[in-house]
Order: structure tokens, then sequence, then C-alpha cells
């Protein structure tokens, strides 16, 4: 009864948001490493042979990356080792998730989920299994002879005579694992042949070519020593890491991190390992890494390792509220500050990580003056037009200071900050405040709000190649961000992005023909089905016309709002054009063109009835495709596919080769697209009382708002 109470009461406290928003503010400034090793389907046989403590059923695992992702910004190797050197802060709430040992399965399993989710990781893999060919692990049949042998005293039979000053034998899994391999690999296996069976359904471990093959984007591989052996066991440490970083970095191509394997290490072990080139190392101790604002770089990252037990799962499953409980109240610790046991000492680069502070309107080198829209001179817009035009990466009409002005036409909340390095003008960071009570808070959030599928700072790199996003708030004096579609180039600025959603878009590099051979390869038969709809409406209809861009066409521009707001009302999705501004800059967009932002009116028409039209924006030669809508009662012709295939058709006739389709997955971009991107959302902010008041007000309307749904 008292155990059915406990979780009752743990469900509600997780369920009413309790617990998030202890997790939020205790933990705000640290960074969570997760810890996992084998990832098997339920079902499988390897599951049910598997060491049951380390391993997660795939249903478990899947589970548990929706908890992180809910509570956590996770981040890649990349970007703890640029806070180390103080180039990037880390985001609130970071998280980082490694796998041990080098298991198969860690790819062929976990690596679907965590692609599903833009997630990246971290592989250590003990070196030795990448050559093996051996089916099984060594170190997992010790294990399964330590758990099923009858007499463990036969075990100790296996080694010679020990060395003067060691015990008589060994005792526990270190140890053996220790003695074990002093031996080479293949009397390893032929010493525990006869205590566990050396045969798998399959290859347990991963080979050098399934390193090499893995996607780099999400996955990066770390060094779990050579044979396995606890660091604090062997007698040639630094040759056991050597050939454990030569091993990793031949086959991964680099390597600059490491766990230890069973966790085991002390200062030596330290030591040793900074010096055969591992810059950050991963402990097992169980806590969460809080570096200080003027801290160390750290020496050593505590981890997490996620089991299923009873401490995790409600029978056998996952349960996000034990999962809170397991998490969100762990130990904090400086990785630089000396451990109980031992003193751990700094290998590398005594930096200090970035903090999220607001200090005020300076920061460093940086300065910032921030206007409303129409007290830019001219020389600064076009200061603004020329970093746009200059630099590729910011070549979206969201970046434009047209857009920007179109918004502030519309809205009296836009600002727009001008930021200044060592006195020099280098950046606009255009932004705008949802409401009086957000303009007191001095929270802010991406100008043009939905409108907006872009948004970031607009730096000229030649004059200061990164800002982080303390030095943005501060420069604007902001104490809160919050952003949605953060461009994921402006992560390399050093700005931190959270939750990432996948986007697609339409690369034209040689043109239509060639771009629609591709399709015909990939997707015959919906190339083949467009051909036909095509061929369908021009001998049901007379005339089948389509126009690239009705040039300043008040009557389709209002075609387009009052049919994409009826689209959104029988959909049952939120109208994102029910505000009455947001129509204003529609309009405000129609009556200005430049090369850097221009709308773009494509229109459909079935002997003089509206077929589908598309509300999209341009800049130079990337068009975006934003606001599309098809006439329903045509819906048997397919009018939206045939539109935006009209507009592939003749986009190289009026200068454009790419087309950004928006974040999103949808079946239509599954087709279309031959790339896809990553934008992010979240928010940046600062521990001040304006903060905490505005991130009250939402979290209070956003349950109010749930809770309103749920009476309907």
């Amino acid at each position: 009864m008292m155990a059915w109470f406990k979780n009752r009461l743990r469900a509600i406290a997780y369920g009413v948001g309790v617990y998030g928003l202890i997790h939020r503010v205790r933990n705000r400034h640290t960074l969570t490493v997760f810890m996992f090793h084998r990832v098997l389907p339920r079902s499988s046989t390897a599951f049910a042979s598997a060491e049951r403590e380390f391993t997660l059923c795939v249903e478990n695992f899947a589970r548990s990356l929706d908890f992180i992702q809910k509570h956590y910004h996770v981040i890649d190797l990349d970007h703890v080792a640029r806070a180390r050197e103080g180039k990037r802060p880390l985001p609130t709430r970071a998280a980082l998730i490694t796998f041990d040992d080098g298991w198969r399965d860690s790819l062929e399993f976990a690596y679907a989920e965590l692609r599903r989710r833009r997630m990246p990781c971290v592989v250590f893999v003990a070196s030795e299994v990448l050559n093996t060919e051996q089916p099984v692990w060594w170190q997992d049949l010790l294990v399964s002879a330590l758990a099923e042998s009858t007499e463990i005293a036969e075990l100790k039979t296996l080694f010679p005579p020990l060395g003067e000053g060691r015990a008589s034998a060994p005792i526990g899994i270190q140890e053996y694992t220790a003695e074990l391999a002093r031996h080479p690999l293949a009397d390893r296996y032929e010493m525990l042949r006869r205590y566990a069976p050396c045969h798998a359904p399959g290859r347990q471990m991963l080979t050098a070519h399934d390193v090499q093959e893995a996607d780099r984007t999400l996955v990066e591989f770390g060094g779990h020593g050579h044979t396995h052996a606890p660091l604090t066991h062997v007698d040639d440490v630094d040759g056991e890491l050597n050939e454990s970083f030569t091993a990793i970095a031949n086959v991964a191509g680099k390597v600059r991190s490491m766990s230890f394997p069973h966790g085991a290490f002390d200062e030596s072990v330290v030591m040793k390992a900074a010096s055969a080139g591992f810059e950050m190392l991963f402990s097992s101790e169980p806590v969460l890494n809080r570096p200080q604002t003027q801290g160390r770089v750290p020496g050593v990252f505590g981890r997490v390792h996620l089991p299923e037990n009873q401490w995790t799962c409600d029978g056998l499953n996952i349960s996000h509220p034990k999962l809170a409980t397991f998490m969100f109240f762990r130990p904090q610790r400086n990785p630089c500050a000396p451990r109980d046991r031992t003193s751990i000492p700094v290998p590398r680069q005594p930096e200090a990580f970035l903090i999220h502070a607001l200090p005020g309107r300076a920061h460093g080198d940086w300065s910032g003056v921030v206007k409303r829209m129409d007290d830019l001179t001219q020389q600064e817009r076009d200061a603004w037009r020329k970093i746009q035009q200059e630099h590729p990466e910011y070549q979206s009409p969201f970046f434009s200071a047209e857009f920007s002005a179109a918004v502030a036409n519309a809205s009296r909340q836009v600002r727009v900050c001008l930021l200044h390095f060592n006195g020099r003008l280098c950046g606009f960071w255009p932004f705008q405040f949802a409401n009086d009570f957000a303009r007191w808070c001095r929270a802010a959030e991406r100008v043009g709000s939905e409108l907006n599928d872009s948004c970031g700072v607009i730096l000229d790199t030649d004059i200061a190649p990164t800002i982080d996003a303390v030095t943005l708030l501060a420069c604007a004096g902001l104490s809160h961000f919050l952003y949605s579609h953060l461009d994921e180039r402006q992560l390399e600025l050093g700005l931190a992005g959270a939750e990432p959603r996948v986007g697609a878009s339409i690369s034209l590099p040689d043109g239509s023909d060639s771009y629609w051979s591709g399709v015909r390869q990939r997707h015959r038969g919906v190339f083949n089905n467009i051909k036909n709809r095509q061929r369908k409406a021009e001998k049901d209809f007379k005339r089948v016309a389509f126009t690239f861009d009705q040039e300043h066409s008040w009557e389709w521009l209002q075609v387009a709002i009052s049919q994409k707001r009826e689209q959104y009302r029988v959909n049952g999705v939120p109208d994102a054009l029910a505000e009455a501004w947001k129509g204003h800059v529609l309009e405000n967009l129609r009556v200005q063109k430049s090369p850097g932002c221009a709308l773009v009116l494509s229109t459909l028409e079935f002997d003089g009835v509206w077929a589908a039209v598309h509300i999209g924006l341009r800049s130079f030669d990337r068009l975006h495709y934003w606001f599309p809508v098809y006439n329903p009662a045509l819906r048997g012709y397919s009018p939206g596919l045939l539109l935006l295939s009209n507009i592939i058709e003749e986009s190289g006739q009026h200068g454009v080769s790419h087309i950004d389709l928006g974040e999103g997955k949808s079946q239509y971009k599954d087709w279309f697209a031959t790339e896809e991107y990553r934008v992010f959302r979240g928010a940046w902010s600062a521990s001040d009382i304006r903060s905490i008041a505005y991130r009250v007000q939402l979290s209070a309307g956003w349950r109010l708002s749930r809770y309103a749904a749920a009476l309907k």
C-alpha cells in the first residue's frame, strides 16, 4: 500500500510539473552525462543472455531518450570541447549521451532511435574488439563464467602464480579481468571455453569497418582501454592507453576522449591518459557535473548509468516519474574539485566553462546598441544588407533587414541590437517582444514569431568570428530569449541550440531536368503520378495556367491568406495567420522588393478557378516554400503537388537554385527533398527575477491552455 501511494504521489508531482521545475532550477548549470551499454530487442536471444544490469530493451531505450529530450538539451562532444576552451557556453541542463565497451547493438539498434531524434552520442570502444574474429567478447564470457560456475574456486586455477606483494587470487570482476588481460587474446578464449559458451547468434562487438562507416554527424568514437582491463590493475598503463588511442584514431580519424574501463582510475591514470592524447576523460561516478563560474577545465566527468530495475521502471517499462527521481536529485560536483579518495589533476587547458550570467550592455570586447527599425540610419541598413549578401549562411529572407522592417511596420514591439566588437559595427540581431509584460521582463522572441522560419544573429565573421548567447543577451540587455527555427549554422558562431528539428530542401545546381531525373530514379511511382495528374488536368480543363510570380497582386494575396486560414480551421490546427499584424506583415512584404527579401506569389488555375496558391519568400537564388494552400474541391488532381512541381520546373528560368521546404516531416518532403538540415528550439536565459517571472508566466499559460483544451 505504501509503495502504491509513493508511486501515485511521484506520478502526480511529475505530471503537474513540480519535478520539472525543481530540475530546471536545481540543475540549470549542470552537464549530465548519460551512460548506456547494450540496447537489444526484448524478444531477441541476445537480450535473454545479456548482462541485465547493463542492458536496455529497445522500447525502454526509446522511452529514456524521450525523457532526455523533454528535460535536457542534448549536445555533442564538440560542444563540450569548445565549452572547455571558453569558446562556447553550455546550454542550460546540458546532456551528453555515451555508450561503453563497443557493442555492435549500439549502432544496430540504439543509433536508429538516436537518429530519429537527431541526438548525437559518443561510443567508447575497447579497441581490441575491433579486429578480433571471435563472435563473443571474452569479457562477456568471463561475466557468464563468474555467474554460472558452481565452484568459483575452479576459476582461480586459470591463473599462474601471482607476483610478490599481490593478493593470492583474484576476488572480483576487475581482478579477474586484469589477470586474463595479461594473456594473449587467443589464450583468454581457451581458458574460458569450458566455463561459458563461445558462440552467439551474431557478432557482439563492433568491427573496424563498422566504425569507419558510422554516421559521423551523430556518432563520435572514444577510447575505453585496449583490453578493457581496469587501468588501476594494469602493469603497463602507458602501453594500454597508447595502443587504445592509436587503434581508435586509425579507424575513426580522430579521438579526443575516453572512459575508464570498469570506472577505475586514480591520479596516475589521469595524468597518463592526458599524456596519451585523451583530452576529455569520463568516469562511472554517478554525479552531475557543475562547473563553477571561474572553474578550471574538468579533470574527469561523472556519468550516470541508466538501468532497467525497480528504481527506473514500473513493471517492465521505463517510468518517466521514476526517472525524474532517479536523475534530478543526484549530487553535483565541480569536475575540477578534488575527489574524496584522491585528488584529480587537470590534464589540459586551465580555462573556464562559460556560465549563463547577464552582466549588462557591454561584455568584454563586445557592446550593443538597441534601436527600433525606424531609427536605423541608411548606413546601418546598408551594412546589414552587405553582410547578408556576402555571407551565404545569411541568404535566407528571414535574415534580411527588409523582413524585420516589414514586421516592425506591423508591430511596435520589434527591436534590433547593433553589435560592436572592439568598437566596430559587426552584426545585427533583430528580435521582438510578444507583449508589454514580456518587454518589462526583457524577454524577447524571434522577429516575426511564427512567421519566421530561420532566426539568428547576422554577424560579420571577418570582424568577429564567434559570439556566445551570454554575450548576445548582455549586449541586447535581455534576460530571456525564446527561439525556434534557430539555423544550425548559428552554432558555428558559438550560439547554443537545444532541441533539434529536421528540415528539408531542394537543391537544383544542374537545373530541373537533372533534378527530375533523380526523382524518377528514387520515386518512380511518385514521378509518374505527378505526370499523370498533370495530363488529367490538361485533359479535363481547357486552360491550365501556372504563374511563377503574380507580382504585387493584392487580390491573389487575399485569396491565399483567406484560404490558408480556412485550411487551418478545417484541419483543427492553430491558425498561424490569426493575428491581424501578421496579415499586415505579408502586405508590407508584397509592396517591397529587394534581392535579399521578396514576396513570391505562385498560382495554379484551372479554367480561371484557383487550384493552388503559394506565398513564398525569396532571397537571392533561394526560395522559401512558406504558405502553400490548394483548393479542396480539386483535390483529385493533387493541385498542391502540381503547384510545387511547376515551381521547381520554372525555378531555373527565374534564377532560383535552392528551395527551402522548411522544418518538419511530411510525405511530400520525402519525395521532393534532396537535402536535410537542422534547426533548433529552446531558450537562452539569465538567472534574474525578470527572467524567472517570465518563465513562470509561460509555464502557467501553457498549463492553463492544456487544461482548457482538455475541457473541450
